[in-house]
């Protein structure tokens, strides 16, 4: 789950907030999750992903 912010003037998708759901691999989700983040930011014409460190998913959605 992603709550999730588009920042249309300064070009940045940004994840709120997210969590992977009991069950689930977070560096399996993490890393898919993330492409997908990026693919969408493209479509909206934004430049960046921007992931706030709040929920147990944010730790896996930023590149190393």
């Amino acid at each position: 789950r992603v709550d999730l912010k588009a920042d249309r003037k300064a070009g940045v998708l940004i994840a709120q907030a997210s969590w992977f759901e009991e069950g689930e691999d977070p560096e399996v989700v993490g890393p898919a999750l993330r492409q997908s983040l990026e693919e969408m930011a493209g479509w909206l014409g934004m430049a960046e992903v921007v992931v706030k460190p709040k929920g147990n998913l944010a730790n896996h959605l930023n590149p190393n």
